[in-house]
């Protein structure tokens, strides 16, 4: 078993660890493992602090392997350190496979109450999920919790609660293996660096587009994107500075600042950081998603005015984040390149097949819906037919449907074709070639 441990200022044995600081915030503490769990502390304090589980789950757009977990030791402000254990739920459905359906999250933690253990809990697991999903470039979903109770060992009473998560037909299966390694590597390479409360509110934001990331949904899409590079204009030009040792003034000198302009040199140098280096030196991603969340935030334009623009920059902006937030983060370049790359290097939004019916309705009559109904319609149940384990541990399936058309006396349905879209992608619009600088 390979296991890697990150715990503050102490060893533990058969593990790797490194020392944190505390810093003032958040601060994890990561381990990938197969199977196994590393138990915590049962032992109690002086202000009477009790122990308390949060569960909750989540369908996602990725999945860690069967034998695979992903645990976290996270301390949110001054609370006591809490773990939180990620992994996928499988079901037996009947498949030659077992399906991987949801997210399930497992927080484990002390506080002084039912209430406060799960808002910290809850709220610290859904930070980490937004690492997860900028590792594997997918929509992590929003994390219900579904229960929590008091775990505290010898006593009698315990509080529970539970919130009513309806089990969902399971239609679609999610496909992209989660690689817990680069994830891990992510996380470490985030837990001491400088700037990561900057970063993670990037990588917040990306989190959110990706929670959007369909088809007809790109204005906010962007609007959430242009936030996230906004957040890490000072992270890339201090970068930027200490790599080419250049002053402001220099760098403005190289990149053509004129101290006769109504900028100031700080203004130029935002304007240019998101342009040269956040954007790639991509002139015209920059200036449309500029546009598209200037407009947006202040309302100076109809939506319907912007939603053509975001959509041709969409992906490039999306691109553009992801790919600053791991330079940035400091991760080495194996694990950059890996997550730079195909499959990681596509964004994918919630699971979502997006399922379109064409035809033709025959038959001279002027009452084309059946008695009693208002239209004509189909009426369309679907399921999943085959799900299958590839090479790589990730899950491929096939769907099954069953159509019943409810129409008028006299009415017939000639089938055109029917067509199945992946609704958790966006597909970029072709552009012509871009003028880049970086320099």
């Amino acid at each position: 078993m390979i296991a890697i441990f990150w715990n503050l200022a102490h060893r533990v044995v058969g593990k790797m660890v490194s020392t944190l600081s505390s810093g003032l915030s958040h601060v994890w503490n990561q381990v990938w493992k197969e199977k196994g769990r590393t138990k915590m502390s049962e032992q109690n304090d002086a202000n009477q602090l009790r122990a308390y589980v949060v569960v909750g789950r989540t369908p996602a757009s990725a999945i860690f392997g069967a034998d695979e977990e992903m645990a976290i030791t996270y301390r949110y402000g001054e609370c006591e350190p809490a773990e939180v254990v990620f992994r996928t739920r499988y079901l037996d459905k009947g498949y030659e496979v077992p399906v991987p359906e949801d997210l399930w999250v497992e927080a484990r933690g002390k506080a002084m109450g039912l209430i406060p253990a799960a808002e910290m809990l809850a709220n610290g697991a859904r930070d980490l999920a937004t690492i997860i999903s900028v590792s594997v470039n997918a929509s992590m979903g929003k994390i219900d919790i579904e229960l929590a109770f008091d775990a505290t060992p010898g006593v009698q009473e315990h509080e529970y609660f539970q919130s009513f998560v309806p089990e969902k037909n399971l239609t679609v299966v999610p496909g992209r293996k989660i690689d817990c390694r680069a994830t891990a590597a992510l996380v470490s390479a985030l837990t001491p660096h400088s700037d990561r409360e900057r970063i993670m509110r990037a990588i917040s934001q990306y989190s959110l587009a990706l929670e959007y990331w369909s088809p007809g949904s790109e204005l906010l899409c962007v609007a959430h994107l242009f936030m996230g590079i906004e957040a890490l204009k000072s992270v890339a030009l201090k970068q930027h500075l200490h790599e080419t040792g250049l002053t402001k003034e220099q760098l403005g000198e190289r990149w053509g600042y004129q101290q006769d302009r109504r900028k100031s040199i700080d203004q130029y140098l935002d304007h240019e950081v998101r342009m040269r280096i956040l954007h790639g030196g991509d002139t015209e991603s920059h200036q449309k998603a500029k546009y598209v969340s200037d407009n947006f935030e202040h309302g100076f334009r109809n939506f319907g005015d912007l939603r053509p623009k975001a959509r041709e920059v969409v992906v490039a902006t999306a691109r553009h984040l992801r790919t600053a937030i791991v330079r940035l983060a400091g991760v080495d370049a194996e694990v950059r390149d890996l997550l730079l790359a195909p499959p990681f290097d596509t964004p994918r939004g919630p699971l979502k097949l997006t399922k379109y019916l064409w035809g033709q309705l025959l038959g001279d009559t002027g009452n084309l819906a059946a008695e009693g109904q208002q239209y004509p319609i189909c009426h369309w149940k679907s399921s999943l037919g085959k799900v299958v384990r590839n090479e790589d541990g990730g899950y491929s399936f096939s769907p099954t449907e069953t159509f019943t058309m409810s129409l008028g006396s006299g009415v017939r349905f000639k089938p055109g074709r029917f067509e199945v879209w992946d609704g958790s992608c966006v597909q970029e619009v072709p552009r012509s070639p871009v003028q880049s600088s970086t320099s």
